[in-house]
């Protein structure tokens, strides 16, 4: 046992599989998806934090419905 072990990886350069496709824009992301019929969402958030929501007005969010 007077051999060292030395790794392999530790301390040596790997590439990235997907290294220049990011960096030259050809990557595509989740966010770059767009499919027939795909529903979009977004977080709206309260300023006050533990207050009690009564009420969100969702007309413009549902441009298919009545006013």
């Amino acid at each position: 046992m007077s051999e060292k072990y030395q790794p392999k990886i530790v301390g040596k350069v790997t590439r990235r599989k997907d290294g220049v496709a990011r960096v030259t824009g050809q990557e595509m992301y989740t966010v770059d998806v767009s499919l027939p019929r795909m529903l979009f969402a977004r977080l709206v958030s309260s300023p006050y934090a533990h207050a009690r929501i009564k009420h969100i007005d969702v007309r413009q969010a549902r441009p298919w419905a009545p006013p």
